[in-house]
């Protein structure tokens, strides 16, 4: 679930001047993401991958207060890790290291996968990757059948 007030949120993004995107999964488009927890769902890790904000939903209040926007370094997941545990806060403490960066630059990378997920991990991997090479592999029986991209 999204980190921003359902009942001022919306609102508030608008007032300031930004758009809230409210999907299932990771949004190109998106520049911020505002979560509740750090965790490694495809939204938060998309988020990371592709260099944009990871942010604590305080963020989105105080900038309403001050009626513009705040500082994000201020307001990324590293701020926020004490009572995180595991993963968690392993995630949260990446948050701002990889903004503005894209992760998997220049990486050629290989997934064998079965031919049914095909779709679902293209989408995915393509919407929070750039200047990378992909090779999939899609399992056909008991052989193997090679897609490429490159983007």
């Amino acid at each position: 679930s999204s980190g921003i007030n359902a009942e001022y949120g919306a609102e508030a993004v608008d007032n300031l001047g930004g758009q809230l995107i409210n999907s299932v999964g990771f949004d190109c488009r998106c520049t911020h993401l505002i979560a509740n927890k750090p965790n490694r769902n495809e939204k938060f890790i998309s988020s990371l991958g592709s260099g944009v904000w990871a942010l604590h939903p305080s963020y989105v209040s105080v900038s309403k207060q001050q009626g513009s926007w705040a500082d994000e370094k201020q307001f990324t997941w590293d701020n926020f890790t004490s009572g995180l545990i595991g993963i968690n806060k392993s995630l949260g403490e990446a948050a701002s290291k990889w903004v503005g960066k894209k992760a998997f630059s220049g990486w050629r990378v290989v997934l064998c996968i079965s031919p049914n997920k095909i779709r679902s991990f293209r989408g995915k991997i393509i919407t929070s990757l750039t200047n990378f090479e992909l090779l999939i592999q899609l399992k056909v029986r008991t052989s193997y059948t090679t897609d490429y991209i490159s983007n």
